[in-house]
């Protein structure tokens, strides 16, 4: 009797010993997978919204830029301008604003705004506060200098925001481009993949537990 609850005792012991190793290992693997995936992905993201702020680049005139502002609706071409950005946004679900500033030191200055769902855009010329988020980097953008992204939480949601600078031939800086991602979209899509990690160790678990259960009988 005393050896049997030796064997039992033992055995569970063994048993212990591995699911509690195991589950420290994969505690610190899931953890660094999310972080790292966070991290792959914001990047990848601002790459991404680079890209796309290129693109827009490209279909500004930087040289009339104090015209769109002064004249909106009006200039020739700016409505064909606007509807293309709508259409650059559209292709990139996880955006959730995209628009283009002129950066002075009463405020931003609209010059191309695009409204969603549940917020209104803003018309040509119209003179928005400053980020708050962003106030720190004001002098680097009134200078025309890169910023670089940032992640917020505010009113208009959990947000990776993204200025990229757009200069004339002489390499003045005329605006910037702004392009705000949805952090929740990408937290999500994070999540889903630690998920499936979780899930396969807990599989590899499953099955490195019934092989101890084996050995320890087996050893025993």
């Amino acid at each position: 009797m005393e050896t049997k609850k030796r064997k039992l005792s033992l055995r569970g012991k063994i048993l212990i010993h591995v699911l509690i190793l195991f589950t420290i290992l994969t505690a610190a693997y899931v953890a660094i997978s999310y972080f790292e995936f966070k991290d792959c992905t914001v990047s990848d993201c601002v790459d991404y919204a680079k890209g796309l702020c290129s693109l827009i680049e490209d279909e500004l005139d930087a040289e009339h830029i104090d015209d769109y502002i002064e004249k909106g609706f009006d200039y020739p071409g700016y409505t064909e301008i606007r509807s293309k950005l709508y259409k650059l946004r559209d292709a990139y679900p996880d955006i959730v604003f995209l628009y283009v500033y002129q950066i002075r030191e009463d405020g931003c200055h609209v010059v191309f705004d695009l409204y969603t769902e549940d917020v209104p855009a803003s018309e040509p010329g119209d003179v928005v506060d400053f980020d708050e988020n962003f106030r720190k980097y004001i002098p680097d953008m009134q200078a025309g200098k890169e910023v670089p992204s940032l992640i917020s939480r505010d009113q208009f949601g959990y947000l990776l925001t993204i200025y990229m600078p757009v200069k004339d031939a002489a390499g003045n800086c005329k605006c910037y481009v702004g392009v705000d991602y949805s952090m929740d979209l990408l937290t999500q899509y994070v999540a889903n993949i630690v998920k499936k990690i979780v899930l396969l160790f807990v599989a590899v678990m499953v099955f490195i537990t019934a092989a101890t259960i084996i050995a320890a009988n087996r050893g025993i």
